[in-house]
C-alpha cells in the first residue's frame, strides 16, 4: 500500500499560559535594574503609557497619574480638566487636533531654522583636530594581544622574524599561553620549523609579562625562573622534576630525592608559589557587577525589624489623558477600538508592576519571620528554610516565589545578601528544627581556618568534631563543602616549616 498525506482535526485540551500572564511573570524575575529597559520597551509600544519624572509631594492628589498598581483614571485625568483652588472648572482646552497641529507647525519652525543655518553647525580641521585628540584621550582596557603586538613592532630583529612572532602572538590565548604544538603552527602559519622555534625562543625570551607563550605550567614557571637568573637553582630542579609531588605537598619525597632538607623545599615551595601561573592575568576584562538591593531591612528603636521596599528606582507610570478624550472625540471605531485596547494592555502592565512590588514584599517578610536569628547573629542564627514552605506561608506557588527571589537581593543589618542566600537544606542536629547546610559551611571554615597548619583535620576529624556539636554530616558530604568553600585535602594543605 502506498503512503499518502491528508489533513485530520482533532480537539484536545492544552494549559496554554495567556500572553499577558507571561509578561506579568517576567516583569516579577527581572531584577530592578533592568526593569527601566523593560519599560522604556513598553514605553515604545504602547503610546498612551508615559513616565512620570519624580514623585509626588505630600498634599498631590496627583491629577492625571497612574501611580504603580493604580488602574483608574484620576476625575482630572479621566476629564483632562483641573480644579482651580475654588473648586470651579477652568476653561475648556483645545481639542486634539488644534493642538497636534500647534505641534506639527513648531516642529516644522524648527527643522527649517536646522537647514538654513546647517553650515554654522561645520565644524573646522582645528575643531576636527580637537575632537578627535578628545576621543583618543578616552582610557581603554588594553588587551594582551594589543601589548604583545606593540612589544614586537620595537624588537630589534629582521623582519622575516618579526612576521612569525606576529604570527606566533595571535595563537596566544587570554591566559597567555600557546598551547599549540609546533608542528600544528607549522602547517597552520606555512612556515619551517626553524623559523618556529626561533619565533618561540624570541617570545620567550623578549616579551612581557614573563612566561607569555609557554605551552604548559611547567615550560612557564621555567621561563620565569630562567630569566630572573635561577636557572640553576632549587627551584628549577623542583618545577623542572618534580612539579606534580610539589602540588600534592610531597616535600619529604622531594627533600630526600634532592638530598637537601625539608626547610630548603618548603622555602623553594614559597618562592615558586610567587610566580606567576597566568601570564594574562593583568589583562583580564573584569566586567563590574553592581548590585542594588530590592528590599532593605531596618532595625528600629525597640528593636524590632522592618521591611522597606527600594521603590526609589521604579518607574512611575501613568495614561496619557488625551487618548482618554480621543475615545469621545473620534468617529473612527477602528480608532477608538486601538486605543482601548492599549489602554487596557498599558493598566495591566501598571497593575504587573504593582503586583511584582506585593509579592517580592510578601517574600521578604517571610524571609524575615523565619530568619530573624541571623539579623542578629549572621551565618550563624541563618535557619533551614525551603521555598516550599514560604510558599506554603505566604499563599503563593513554589515557582513564583522561585522567580521572585531570583536575582534580587536584601540589605541587612549583616550585609547585602541575594534572597535566595536564605534558602537552605536542613541537616540533622540535636535541635528538633535542624540546621542549616550555609551554618555547617560557616562552621567549617571557621574550623580550618583555625587548624594547626602543621597538622590540619581530616575529613573524618572535622566530621567527628561536627557530631560533637550534635550535628549529623556524612564526610562525603563535608568534602563536598570543603571543596565548595576552596579548602584543599588535608594532605596539600600542610605546611612545613
Amino acid at each position: 500500500m502506498g503512503r499518502e498525506l491528508k489533513l485530520t482535526m482533532k480537539t484536545a485540551l492544552a494549559q496554554v499560559i495567556a500572553p499577558q500572564l507571561q509578561e506579568s511573570l517576567v516583569l516579577l524575575a527581572t531584577p530592578v535594574l533592568e526593569l527601566k529597559s523593560k519599560v522604556n520597551e513598553e514605553l515604545e509600544r504602547n503610546p498612551v503609557l508615559e513616565m512620570e519624572e519624580g514623585r509626588p509631594t505630600a498634599g498631590d492628589n496627583g491629577a492625571g497619574e497612574l501611580p504603580v498598581g493604580s488602574t483608574n483614571l484620576t476625575p482630572a485625568a479621566s476629564t483632562g480638566r483641573e480644579l482651580n483652588p475654588s473648586g470651579e472648572a477652568p476653561a475648556a482646552q483645545d481639542d486634539f487636533a488644534e493642538r497636534l497641529q500647534r505641534l506639527t507647525e513648531q516642529s516644522e519652525g524648527w527643522k527649517e531654522y536646522f537647514q538654513s543655518d546647517q553650515r554654522s553647525f561645520s565644524s573646522s580641521p582645528v575643531d576636527e583636530e580637537k575632537r578627535q585628540h578628545f576621543f583618543n584621550s578616552i582610557p581603554t582596557e588594553q588587551s594582551l594581544q594589543e601589548y604583545l603586538l606593540e612589544q614586537v613592532q620595537l624588537l630589534d630583529i629582521s623582519e622575516e622574524e618579526r612576521e612569525v612572532v606576529l604570527l606566533l602572538v595571535g595563537f596566544i590565548d587570554e591566559q597567555g599561553y600557546l598551547r599549540a604544538k609546533p608542528a600544528e603552527l607549522v602547517i597552520s602559519t606555512n612556515r619551517s620549523p626553524e623559523e618556529i622555534k626561533r619565533g618561540l625562543e624570541l617570545i620567550h625570551q623578549s616579551l612581557e609579562p614573563v612566561g607569555v607563550g609557554a605551552r604548559d605550567l611547567r615550560q612557564c614557571l621555567l621561563i620565569q625562573l630562567e630569566r630572573s637568573g635561577r636557572k640553576d637553582s632549587l627551584e628549577w630542579k623542583i618545577v623542572s622534576s618534580h612539579l606534580e609531588a610539589l602540588a600534592a605537598k610531597k616535600f619529604p619525597e622531594i627533600a630526600r630525592k634532592n638530598r637537601v632538607t625539608l626547610e630548603e623545599v618548603s622555602e623553594a615551595a614559597q618562592r615558586i608559589a610567587s610566580l606567576e601561573p597566568k601570564p594574562g592575568r593583568p589583562f583580564y576584562s573584569v566586567t563590574s557587577l553592581y548590585v542594588v538591593p530590592e528590599v532593605f531591612v531596618k532595625e528600629d528603636d525597640d528593636g524590632q525589624y522592618t521591611i522597606t521596599m527600594n521603590d526609589d528606582l521604579l518607574p512611575r507610570l501613568r495614561i496619557n489623558p488625551i487618548y482618554k478624550e480621543m475615545i469621545g472625540s473620534s468617529d473612527s471605531r477602528e480608532t477608538r477600538s486601538y486605543i482601548q485596547e492599549k489602554i487596557r494592555s498599558g493598566r495591566f502592565f501598571i497593575t504587573s508592576l504593582a503586583q511584582r512590588q506585593r509579592t517580592i514584599r510578601k517574600i521578604a517578610e517571610a524571609i524575615l519571620t523565619f530568619q530573624s536569628d541571623f539579623m542578629r547573629l549572621g551565618p550563624k542564627g541563618l535557619k533551614p528554610l525551603t521555598m516550599a514552605r514560604v510558599a506554603e506561608v505566604t499563599g503563593l506557588h513554589e515557582t513564583t516565589v522561585g522567580r521572585a527571589v531570583s536575582g534580587k537581593y536584601m540589605q541587612t543589618p549583616q550585609g547585602v545578601f541575594e534572597m535566595r542566600y536564605f534558602f537552605s537544606s536542613r541537616l540533622k542536629s540535636s535541635s528538633p528544627e535542624g540546621v542549616s547546610n550555609v551554618k555547617v559551611k560557616t562552621a567549617l571554615a571557621e574550623m580550618i581556618n583555625a587548624e594547626d597548619k602543621s597538622s590540619p583535620l581530616s575529613d573524618q576529624q572535622l566530621v567527628e568534631i561536627f557530631e560533637k556539636k550534635g550535628i549529623q554530616v556524612a564526610r562525603r558530604t563535608l568534602a563536598k563543602y570543603r571543596a565548595e568553600l576552596g579548602f584543599l585535602p588535608s594532605s596539600q594543605r600542610k605546611r612545613f616549616s
